[in-house]
């Protein structure tokens, strides 16, 4: 019975884990896409140009 319950216990960190991880991508998202609409961006602009917020105010990474 132990180790049914350890399982469980492993089976609800790993989906804590990946719940966890699933919302910081969602912000990630969220936030890179606020930066863009900020600076009228096309949403095809490219990685190495993803914008991020700084003091509520959407920059490219060059200009930090």
């Amino acid at each position: 019975m132990s180790g049914e319950v350890e399982e469980l216990f492993a089976q609800a960190a790993e989906m804590y884990r990946k719940s966890a991880l699933a919302q910081r991508r969602e912000r990630r998202l969220d936030l890179t896409r606020a930066a863009r609409d900020a600076l009228g961006r096309d949403d095809r602009v490219s990685e190495a140009e993803t914008m991020i917020l700084i003091d509520g105010e959407a920059r490219s990474v060059s200009q930090r």
